[in-house]
């Protein structure tokens, strides 16, 4: 299957060269074959092939290629430009970033954004550790933020530019006649072979992976382990066609810590203060993490396991997470965002406390929410399900007719 959609994709381009002896329409035609190929990558199920586009074939290609390779030192160049002032959290911010250390980075600038609103730098800066961080989908949204409300900065230019080379191109092809036709029938079966490339076979335990204890402390119990991949065996076949056709991945890990040492001192969210010491469960850049146990916040000793239905119905919610930014960020479409004002807005106030976490004034408020419901209808239970369903019915009855379960 590799070797013919690859075949294809090589097809498509020598396409954009050949349909048309005019250069101009070359350019064009390979500006479709550039959408085609992101339409295909998008589905990250051929690997080989996304190597082939990346590399570049084209005149396309080395504008998107540069791009890439420069996006970091962009930052970096762009914000020394600016006269705005520099608190001590955004020179650590700054300090991560220069590291490497992107992931911590998005951290410090993420607090940044909240306390110095007009920080056009620190806007910049979340951003570009969001897409290098893989997190394409919020660093678009953010990018159109710092054109839309920092014009004329120097954010505001690298944002537009980065805008330019990274928004969707139009498919249209000049000329009309034969070269439409042509194109429009390989691209047909370009997208019936992703398609049957993209869905999940009828198990994706696959997709799971245990992750060993890097200290003196119990590694995950077959228990967990057995728990989880029968939870996933049951998604229903659309969400598992996502995970797969997105190439999600579901770490089992005795501790966050063991999973990824360096996140267990940063604050996670919602936690109010607490870090990911405490954290039993997170999502992130098409990975989800469910952790056996979690740390005390003081002198990190080991906290008794888990048991396996709570693992679940924590998996159940971090699915939520995969499914909401897999899919173009539902819980930032317009559909959910006024089904949630709407329902939001008629909280019962002997339950608003108990739900402030999906109820916080913030596009946190939204995720949270957005996640916790897709959670409800995959199964999850014991945690608010009744408070939850009671309070989000138009929400609720919009994720189901999204995601059709």
């Amino acid at each position: 299957m590799n070797g013919v959609l690859l075949y294809i994709i090589r097809a498509l381009h020598c396409m954009g060269a050949v349909l048309s002896s005019d250069r101009k329409k070359k350019v064009d035609l390979g500006i479709v074959v550039a959408s085609t190929m992101a339409l295909f990558c998008s589905f990250s199920v051929n690997c080989e092939a996304r190597e082939f586009f990346v590399a570049g074939a084209g005149p396309f290609a080395a504008a998107g290629a540069n791009s890439s390779a420069k996006l970091a030192d962009t930052a970096s160049a762009k914000a020394a430009t600016s006269v705005q002032p520099k608190s001590d959290t955004y020179q650590t911010g700054v300090a991560l970033y220069n590291a490497r250390r992107y992931r911590e980075a998005e951290q410090y600038f993420t607090k940044v954004v909240k306390q110095e609103p007009a920080n056009s730098d620190a806007f910049y800066y979340l951003a570009t550790c969001q897409a290098l961080l893989g997190d394409k989908p919020a660093c678009l949204r953010l990018y159109k933020y710092i054109v839309q409300y920092f014009p004329n900065t120097p954010a505001a230019t690298s944002a537009a530019q980065y805008l330019a080379q990274n928004s969707p191109v139009d498919t249209a092809l000049p000329g009309g006649g034969d070269s439409q036709k042509q194109f429009k029938d390989a691209l047909d079966t370009m997208q019936k072979m992703v398609k049957k490339a993209s869905t999940a076979p009828a198990s994706i335990v696959s997709i799971v992976q245990v992750v060993r204890a890097r200290a003196d402390r119990p590694n995950v119990s077959t228990e967990a382990v057995s728990a989880i991949k029968q939870a996933v065996d049951k998604l229903p076949p659309a969400v598992k066609d996502v995970l797969w056709a997105n190439s999600v991945k579901i770490f089992v890990t005795p501790t966050v810590e063991d999973y990824e040492p360096g996140v267990k001192y940063q604050e996670a969210r919602g936690y109010e203060g607490g870090t990911y010491k405490s954290c039993p469960a997170f999502y992130q850049n098409r990975k989800i993490v469910i952790a056996e146990r979690t740390m005390d916040e003081g002198d990190e000793t080991i906290k008794d396991a888990f048991p396996a239905n709570q693992m679940v119905n924590s998996l159940y919610h971090e699915t939520g997470h995969a499914l909401d930014f897999c899919l173009d960020d539902i819980s930032h479409s317009d559909g959910f965002k006024h089904a949630y004002l709407l329902d939001s807005a008629h909280v019962e106030p002997s339950v608003a406390n108990t739900l402030r976490y999906y109820l916080q004034k913030s596009e946190d408020g939204q995720e949270e929410c957005c996640a916790e419901l897709i959670g409800l209808l995959l199964g999850q239970s014991e945690r608010h399900t009744a408070e939850m369903r009671a309070t989000f019915p138009l929400t609720l009855k919009f994720l189901r007719a999204k995601l059709g379960i």
